[in-house]
């Protein structure tokens, strides 16, 4: 076997080792670095310390490689900070770049705790047009993700009795991502539509297509 570029392919061994810290977090290396270096906080918030060992040096280096790679999953327990964590959705992971407003810190302050649903009136007039669309396009009932999880199952399961086709775990995940970003897509056709009559009706028919 040849390696073109032995760098990079140093960093992929390294990134996927440090994923592995965020996603098993029962395992043992987990909890042996975790209990060393990052006890209160979790691998994507570690710092190096002070004389770490050559293998927490070596992921750690990489933390930053992921972080750039990485977007928080929103559900209706979330306490994902809004201003400085990556969670709009979008094809790549992004932060707001909307002004500070006071007293919204978490991602659920925009969320009704009764519907589980989005406070529209209060994401519509505190966020600019396109980042209001973007949050409220974004599915946060993690009831609703868990039944398109059991439906995929189910689906890849009818697959292997009727068909003969059994499904990877990999091919059943990308299923699942792809039915929720089309759910997203059509839930943001309504959410444009409510944003484009909450614009017009603030700021007037001439200075919204002017914004827009």
């Amino acid at each position: 076997m040849r390696f073109c570029n032995l760098e990079k392919f140093n960093i992929a061994v390294l990134a996927k080792k440090g994923w592995k810290l965020v996603c098993n977090s029962s395992s043992l290396v987990t909890r042996v670095l975790k209990t060393k270096y990052y006890v209160n906080n979790d691998f994507l918030e570690a710092e190096l310390e002070s004389e770490p060992s050559v293998v927490w040096r070596s992921v750690w280096v990489v933390k930053g490689l992921l972080i750039k790679g990485c977007s928080w999953l929103v559900n209706d327990e979330s306490s994902i900070s809004i201003w400085d964590m990556s969670w709009l959705p979008s094809d790549r992971p992004c932060k707001l770049s909307s002004p500070w407003v006071n007293r919204i810190v978490k991602v659920v302050d925009l969320i009704d705790e009764q519907s589980q649903t989005w406070k529209e009136d209060m994401v519509l007039s505190k966020f600019d047009y396109q980042e209001a669309k973007r949050i409220l396009r974004a599915v946060i009932s993690k009831k609703l993700i868990v039944v398109i999880t059991i439906w995929a199952i189910w689906f890849s399961r009818n697959k292997l009795v009727n068909k003969g086709k059994q499904q990877s775990k990999a091919e059943i995940v990308t299923f699942i991502s792809i039915y929720i970003r089309e759910l997203e897509l059509l839930i943001g056709e309504r959410v444009e539509r409510a944003v484009e009559e909450m614009f017009v009706q603030e700021v007037g028919g001439s200075e919204y297509r002017d914004y827009h």
